[in-house]
Parts: structure tokens; sequence; C-alpha cells
């Protein structure tokens, strides 16, 4: 994984962690939001655009890669804060499983648990057209769309399409599909917040209310307006409105 540091250096550090096929530029517009009151800390996914060189090997590995990282980056091992979206949520969940006293707080959005059937052949297909998708614009858009990604990140999606093999998007595609939610989540103990956008398909939307049954204590919030991943990726204000005084409070 990769990290890029940004925002109020005195401030208490929010780690953002971005979804699959995205690297952490996606996060950066909610980031800039959210500077003037924090330390903003944006991760990106092993295998993918700035880190094509080291493999994508499981959500369980990347969960602890992010333990390790803070507990050598951050003072006193905890973050404020902990954002993850889609496979960063996964990510996430995995690594505070792993050491629940990484994080103050913590917020899961659109991150899928349940089974989505397909998931192999989407895995698949995902890694046989993605050269398409690296270097034809029509291609890559439809891709970003499926995604949340706002059409305006296109340069930067295609730069990082490019960098990334077919054997990351395969691997993350069916890791994310075939996540299932840890036994040891009731470790999870810091407050938890669950977004879930009401415009998924089925196994997506029902992922959100299995995942908040799953966590003592976490609160579901359903944007029944919005798709995959939108709120964080294409509506920063809207997403910063509602999280800075769950933050702060």
């Amino acid at each position: 994984m990769i990290f890029h540091e940004i925002g109020n250096p005195v401030g208490p550090t929010v780690l953002l962690l971005g979804p699959e096929m995205a690297g952490w530029w996606s996060m950066a517009p909610l980031s800039k939001r959210l500077t003037s009151d924090f330390f903003c800390v944006l991760a990106g996914h092993d295998g993918y655009g700035e880190a094509y060189t080291t493999p994508f090997t499981s959500v369980e590995a990347e969960g602890r890669e992010l333990c390790e990282w803070i507990s050598t980056h951050v003072p006193k091992g905890q973050v404020d804060a902990i954002v993850g979206v889609g496979l960063g949520g996964q990510v996430a969940i995995e690594a505070l499983c792993e050491d629940s006293g990484i994080a103050r707080k913590a917020v899961f959005g659109d991150v899928l648990c349940v089974e989505s059937p397909g998931s192999k052949g989407s895995a698949w297909l995902n890694g046989t057209f993605w050269r398409f998708i690296a270097t034809r614009k029509n291609y890559a858009k439809g891709q970003m769309d499926a995604y949340g990604i706002p059409r305006a990140m296109l340069d930067v999606f295609m730069r990082d399409a490019k960098a990334t093999p077919k054997e990351t998007v395969r691997a993350q595609t069916l890791a994310v599909e075939q996540w299932r939610i840890p036994e040891d989540i009731r470790a999870i103990t810091c407050p938890v917040r669950v977004t879930c956008a009401g415009l998924q398909s089925g196994p997506r939307r029902e992922s959100g209310e299995v995942l908040a049954r799953a966590i003592p204590g976490a609160t579901l919030d359903v944007q029944r307006d919005l798709s995959r991943n939108e709120l964080y990726l294409q509506y920063p204000d809207r997403c910063a409105e509602t999280l800075i005084p769950w933050l702060t409070k």
C-alpha cells in the first residue's frame, strides 16, 4: 500500500481508504473538505496505479499492512478515525479485527459482505477487458460510472489503469466479491458508522444491513438517492457535512 498525507499536521488524524479499481486520489476531494480540521492520510491499494509493483494478495494481507503502517507512523499507534469505502472498508474491518486499538472511530461505506452471483465471471471479464479500459475513453468512462468515480478524474484514472496489470484487476474484483464478515468482528469496539447507497444492486444494499447488525453498537445510514460509492467520491460536500459532526463529537 502507499500513503499520502495532507492537511493540518496538528489536527486529528483521519485515514481514508478508497474502493477497488481506484487510486488514493479518489478520496482527495473529500479530504480537501476535511483538511481545515483534520490531518488526512490517503491510502492506495497494492497492485493498483502507483503501487503496481506490489502484488495484491488479499484483503486480510492489506489489513495487516495497514496495522503495521499505523503502528509505525502514527503517534500512540492510533488514528482518530478510519473511513473505508468498498475494498477500503473491507481492509479497514480486517485491520480493526487484527488490532481494535488502531482507531477511535470507523466509517464503512458500501462494503459488500454477502454473496454476489457471478463473482468469478465478473473477475475474469474485468481482467480480460482491462486493456480496453486503460486505452479507450468510452470504456474507461463506463468503468468509472460503475464504481462511482467522477468522470472529471478520467485522465488520472486512465493513467493508473495503464500501469495496473490485469492480474491485479482480477484479484481485487474476486477478493471484494468473495469477502465475508470475519468471525471476530465483534472485537471491533470503537463507534462505527455504516453507510449504504440505496440505488445499488440487491446484495450490496443487503450488505449494509448485515454489516451494521454484526458490529456491536454500529449505526446504519442509507443514502437512498445515491449509487455505489457516490457519497464519498461524487458528493464530497454532502459527505463532509455528515461526517465532520460525527467525527468531532
